[in-house]
């Protein structure tokens, strides 16, 4: 009895396992995020994925300003925090 159930302890691994695996294949088809590809400079790619997003009729020209001024305003803040006295 003992023994039988000493095994189970792998079935439990195993399937804990299970939604990590899951999350990974999603990652693989997961596209990136337009506000990165805004902060590399890829703006087409940015609006690809908004279309993808959004649909091939809407215009995603405002999401892209609304991302590159957030953008710019974080580098302001940044800047408040970053000392260049070394």
């Amino acid at each position: 009895m003992l023994r039988e159930n000493f095994s189970l302890y792998r079935y439990m691994f195993g399937l804990a396992a299970v939604p990590s695996v899951v999350q990974f294949a999603g990652f693989i088809f997961m596209p990136e995020t337009p506000r990165y590809l805004v902060t590399k400079g890829h703006i087409d790619k940015a609006r690809m994925v908004l279309h993808h997003i959004y649909g091939p009729g809407v215009d995603v020209e405002q999401e892209i300003t609304e991302i590159s001024n957030s953008i710019q305003q974080n580098a302001e803040y940044r800047k408040l925090f970053v000392s260049t006295d070394y």
